[in-house]
């Protein structure tokens, strides 16, 4: 399910589909595959030049995987991008992973509009030091003391507005 927040910005909301057959030796990503609950996994950015991105991750403690291409049939017809994953510093999806949809719609163009991203936050351990991996990064997130790693999504609407998240 997409739900649109703007014309750059949507919530894409994935589990492992039951009428689909288990992937063929690869678990699927995010760590759906181990999930016990609904909660926010993780987040995504789409940087200028995912290469630029990752070259530039070098020496944050953050480590992505070659980009990987993906595509998947829509509605609106085939969407295909470049996905890379982080494989080191992923501090429980804190992180983002990076996107490149090429030239490929955007999802936020054709997805269910009528929805306000109020708010994203991090909370983590030691938010000092995951905030500066972050800043190197190029990455504004505002990340709080907590006891465990996590993210925290406010999300309004017609009906009010719903806390996603830790």
């Amino acid at each position: 399910m997409l739900c649109s927040f703007g014309p750059s910005t949507y919530l894409e909301i994935i589990g492992p589909d039951p009428d689909q057959p288990p992937p063929g030796g690869q678990p699927r990503p995010f760590g759906v595959d181990a999930l016990t609950e609904p909660r926010l996994v993780t987040w995504c950015l789409r940087p200028a030049a995912i290469e630029a991105h990752i070259e530039a991750s070098a020496g944050t403690g953050v480590e992505y995987a070659e980009p990987a291409p993906m595509s998947r049939r829509a509605p609106s017809g085939l969407l295909s991008w470049r996905l890379a994953l982080v494989v080191a510093g992923d501090e429980n999806g804190i992180v983002p992973f990076v996107i490149d949809w090429g030239s490929s719609a955007h999802p936020a163009a054709t997805a269910a509009a009528g929805l306000h991203l109020e708010s994203l936050t991090a909370s983590h351990p030691d938010p000092d030091a995951i905030a500066a991996a972050l800043e190197k990064l190029g990455v504004d997130l505002a990340v709080q003391r907590g006891d465990r790693a996590g993210l925290t999504a406010v999300v309004s609407g017609p009906g009010g507005s719903v806390r996603l998240g830790a």
